[in-house]
Formats: C-alpha cells, structure tokens, sequence
C-alpha cells in the first residue's frame, strides 16, 4: 500500500509529525508518502506536487512489479474519488492492470490522513 495525503493537518492533528514539520511542510506545499512494510507505517518520500507525488507512486508500484508487470489494483481514497481516478489512469498507462477496485478509505485510516487522501494497494500477479 501506498498514499499521499493532501495537507499535514491531520498528520500533525494525531501526533504522526512535529509542530515544524506541519509547518514547514505546509509553506512548502509538500505532500508526504506513506506506505506499509512489514505491518508498520512508514514514510517512503515527499514530494512537491499531487502530480509528482502520484508520478512518484506509479514508480514504487512498478519497481514492486516490474515494467508492463502484470498487477491487481485498488485504488482508495477518502472523499477524493476524482484524485483516485487521476492515479488509476497514470498506473493503467504503465502496467497491466488484471483487476481493480475504487473504495473509500477506511474511517481508521481516514482519519489520520484527512480528506483529500488517494491511495493505491497492489500486488503482481504471477502466471
């Protein structure tokens, strides 16, 4: 899995950053990545725009998968079904989607991230 979310706010709000990086990161228009291994969240970069960061996980999917790699997709987000859409059609232009998905991020997750949030969770399919 991997996602980005639109402000810091709600990172900041649930204790996920310090007070300077909210603000820094806010200045500078910055939109984190997130992702999960091994069970734990961890940060996976940051980018300057939602366009570079969705561009950004395009790559970590297809590193994860391989060029024109075969894969199962859900893309989920939380009120932002217009962003999730725009990252389904950057992900479909690279890799060969087998199946997919659009879902509403779950209020657990959600709420940590804010509104605004989009996401991918995938895994290759293997012949």
């Amino acid at each position: 899995m991997v996602q980005t979310a639109d402000t810091l706010k709600y990172l900041y709000m649930g204790g996920r950053i310090g007070r300077a990086k909210h603000l820094v990161g806010s200045l500078l228009n910055i939109k984190p990545l997130i992702g999960m291994e091994d069970g734990v969240i961890v940060p996976l970069g940051t980018a300057r725009s939602r366009n570079q960061a969705y561009r950004m996980m395009v790559d970590i999917v297809e590193r994860a998968v391989g060029a024109q790699g075969r894969v199962k997709v859900a893309y989920v987000h939380a009120a932002a079904l217009d962003e999730a859409l725009k990252l389904k059609e950057l992900i479909e232009q690279r890799l060969v989607v087998v199946e997919s998905l659009i879902a509403e991020l779950s209020p657990a997750l959600g709420v940590h991230t804010g509104p605004g949030t989009a996401g991918v969770c995938y895994y290759p399919v293997l012949d």
